[in-house]
């Protein structure tokens, strides 16, 4: 029996907000602007303050307008590889690392995320592990 994946904007932002923003604790600290954090480094402000209006739409919309997400291979964007440990896969990210195991929640909710998305956009999405290098 094959999953219906629902792919509208709607409910992207709604898998992103379930998946991704209850974890925004991790990022905002530096990525939204005028953050404390923001000066060490000058991270990108692609996230929008959480409680302003429709916060967890237009972080969403953030990413995908500034190309965080690899339309061509989700699982090798930025916005997954930047806070993922480098012995795990990762790429340099100068506000440390963020998840450190591949069993970690938050790690598990932005790969579900993201395969979600790669669905949406025409790509097979694998369910198993995460794999260095793999696109989906």
């Amino acid at each position: 029996d094959e999953e219906i994946v629902e792919c509208s904007h709607a409910d992207l932002v709604q898998t992103f907000e379930t998946k991704i923003w209850r974890w925004r604790g991790r990022c905002d600290l530096c990525h939204v602007e005028d953050a404390p954090l923001a000066e060490v480094g000058e991270p990108p402000p692609w996230m929008i303050y959480a409680y302003s209006e429709n916060a967890a739409e237009r972080t969403y919309n953030n990413i995908v307008e500034a190309g965080y997400i690899d339309e061509s291979c989700p699982l090798q964007s930025a916005f997954l590889l930047k806070p993922l440990d480098e012995s795990l896969g990762g790429t340099e990210h100068g506000g440390g690392e963020k998840f450190h195991e591949d069993d970690d929640e938050g790690f598990q909710n932005w790969l579900t995320f993201l395969r979600k998305y790669a669905a949406c956009n025409g790509y097979e999405s694998d369910a198993g592990p995460f794999e260095p290098g793999a696109c989906f």
